[in-house]
């Protein structure tokens, strides 16, 4: 029997011009739909303009997690794996590679724009690089991707360093937001018990 795949996220692309609907599946699949959105006297039915296999996702947990980053026109990816992955989605090609380093899946990703080109999958390692006791100092400006977990975690990659640079640990619960504010600067963070914090990543205080 054919398995039913379940939606796990969902954006748009390009929405100010002609809108694509982007998908995010429980079977590690990430499809791209046109004609959503009806234009013109005659309605068509949405018509399916590429898909393609981004994770080999581990029981169903948070399925495939996506954050599409139009500055860039990168598709950052995660879910219930051991892997984020940013995507050239014109080419359909994995661009980066980073390992999560824990055994919490990703439940929500957040990216500064635009972050730079890039040429080829690197293998940053996400578990341990660069953090002092889970809070360092500081964070340099720089392009950063932050990963929220299931288990409250959440973990800041700088792109350009290729590693992770710091981990904040004061949620308990499943992270259901990242997002950043002003910039680069400030992060916001929101779990699944109605706890939110914003951070200023210059001292990675929670405010």
């Amino acid at each position: 029997s054919n398995k039913v795949s379940r939606v796990s996220s969902i954006s748009w692309l390009n929405e100010a011009s002609s809108s694509l609907l982007l998908t995010g599946a429980d079977d590690g699949v990430v499809r791209v739909w046109d004609g959503v959105v009806p234009t013109g006297g005659g309605w068509k039915p949405p018509r399916l303009t590429t898909s393609f296999y981004a994770h080999a996702l581990v029981g169903r947990g948070s399925g495939l997690v996506t954050k599409w980053v139009h500055g860039a026109g990168l598709l950052l990816t995660g879910g219930s794996s051991d892997r984020l992955r940013a995507w050239d989605l014109q080419r359909e090609q994995m661009v980066r590679e980073w390992e999560t380093g824990g055994e919490a899946c990703v439940t929500c990703l957040a990216a500064t724009t635009p972050l730079p080109p890039t040429t080829g999958a690197t293998g940053g390692r996400g578990g341990s690089g660069g953090v002092g006791g889970g809070h360092p100092s500081s964070v340099p400006s720089s392009p950063l991707v932050v990963a929220g977990f299931g288990d409250g975690k959440a973990k800041i990659w700088d792109v350009r360093m290729d590693k992770c640079v710091g981990v904040l640990t004061e949620h308990q619960h499943w992270l259901v937001l990242t997002d950043f504010v002003k910039g680069d600067r400030e992060l916001l963070t929101g779990s699944l018990t109605g706890e939110v914090k914003f951070w200023d990543l210059r001292r990675l205080k929670a405010s």
